[in-house]
């Protein structure tokens, strides 16, 4: 991976779902939404210029290079089964617990959420109507808000405390007059600002997901959730599985029961790896059951932008539509919930 080209998903992973190789280069089919499939390099597969890079500063490339040196050797051996009996659990919670964090796709929702929560933010601002109603209510529910603000001019001016009753109620009627002024200002701001907010938000998407990743690769907080789970690895049961580029998949319980990232509040019930169009590594608590079919349908779903398979389609024709369908970090409807509830507050 080290270099300017970096891949968010590791080569050593799409390299078991290759439909050819000419000597040592492994070529893959990738589906995208609304495009039609295609066969190319996995060298030109979930990679992106410096995308762990800002700048000249490579050092986190070249320590997540080093990083998957450790573990392509534990994959290849877990797709011939040599590692069935004898992988250290400790060694795969660390891999999953990496992946699930340096992927686009991570990146990409926080980048995607945060722009509409923002956007949405802003265009409440930017209307001085709505906006002048909320923060009169906000005024009437908490006095203090002006209080505070209030005290501290009197003490610039050595104006004692104890006339802000008096200060408050003969400010009033200047509120009245100055609020139009503010909140036009307010709105052109807002407008300003909604207008930045793409650059603003991609910059600090990058440079945070670099940041949490140069402190670990792999968070110790979720390597101990991982590391007592039971694995194995399991044959499709005649289902081709593809690869997403969320890489890995939690089925937790709820009304959301696939997720492509896990929080502290999901009750885990299995951790998933696609290692080859026949096997996966399954991570569970004690017995579980569970559907290949809906499997390759949920690695679909849970993928943001494509998926690569070793079949030449149509055999996951089925499958494209669905990409991104659960992939998100909070739904369109969630991020709406929580503007109506701020301004309704």
């Amino acid at each position: 991976m080290a270099g300017k080209r970096q891949h968010f998903v590791p080569q050593f992973l799409q390299r078991g779902f290759a439909s050819h190789f000419v000597g040592d280069e492994a070529f893959t089919w990738t589906h995208r939404k609304g495009t039609q499939p295609f066969n190319t390099n996995v060298k030109n597969v979930g990679v992106e210029g410096f995308f762990y890079s800002i700048g000249e500063d490579t050092e986190l490339d070249r320590a997540i290079t080093d990083f998957e040196g450790e573990f392509s050797s534990l994959i290849s051996d877990l797709r011939s089964g040599k590692a069935y009996a004898t992988v250290d659990p400790a060694r795969i919670a660390q891999l999953l617990a990496h992946l699930e964090i340096r992927t686009r796709h991570l990146r990409q929702n926080f980048l995607e959420t945060g722009t509409y929560l923002l956007d949405e933010l802003m265009k409440f601002a930017s209307d001085e109507e709505v906006f002048g109603r909320y923060f009169r209510r906000a005024i009437q529910r908490d006095p203090s808000l002006m209080q505070d603000a209030m005290v501290k001019e009197m003490q610039k001016y050595g104006i004692p405390r104890t006339f802000l009753p008096q200060v408050m109620e003969m400010s009033k009627p200047l509120l009245a007059q100055a609020l139009p002024e503010a909140l036009s200002k307010m709105s052109v701001f807002a407008k300003q600002f909604r207008n930045a907010l793409p650059g603003m938000l991609k910059g600090a998407a990058k440079s945070g997901h670099i940041k949490a990743l140069a402190e670990t690769l792999a968070p110790e907080s979720k390597v101990s959730r991982f590391v007592g789970l039971q694995f194995r690895v399991a044959n499709s049961g005649g289902a081709s599985f593809p690869l997403g580029d969320s890489v890995v998949l939690f089925h937790v319980a709820g009304e959301r029961s696939f997720k492509p990232f896990i929080e502290g509040k999901d009750e885990l019930l299995a951790v998933f790896l696609p290692l080859s169009p026949h096997h996966v590594l399954v991570g569970s608590n004690g017995s579980y059951e569970w559907d290949s079919a809906r499997l390759r349908r949920e690695i679909a779903r849970c993928a943001l932008e494509h998926f690569i398979s070793s079949e030449a389609p149509p055999e996951h024709a089925d499958l494209v539509p669905v990409i991104g369908e659960n992939a998100y970090l909070l739904s369109i409807d969630q991020i709406e919930t929580l503007v109506s509830e701020f301004v309704s507050n």
